[in-house]
């Protein structure tokens, strides 16, 4: 699907685990040739969850999900991203 000025970033979470978890938010940051961030951007999971697992609030264990991100465009300099899984404490609330 293609979106004027965005960027659209599919990727499959799995939970190995033999217990459920919390969905995680996701960390993605866009970096240039160099290493240096241009950009980045906490997504909660309703940002990316869809259909019947929006609003769910755990991960079954031993189960994929296929997520799917829309995201500004960081520009022709943006030329590597990551991705990370980012769980909020108790204490960094």
């Amino acid at each position: 699907m293609e979106h004027l000025g965005a960027l659209e970033l599919n990727a499959v979470l799995s939970n190995a685990s033999k217990q459920e978890q919390a969905y995680p938010d996701l960390l993605v940051h866009f970096s240039n040739r160099y290493g240096e961030r241009l950009s980045q951007g906490i997504f909660p999971p309703s940002s990316y969850l869809r259909g019947e697992l929006l609003g769910s609030e755990s991960f079954p264990a031993d189960t994929r999900v296929q997520l799917s991100l829309l995201l500004a465009d960081p520009g022709p300099g943006a030329v590597n991203y990551g991705l990370q899984l980012y769980y909020v404490t108790e204490e960094q609330n």
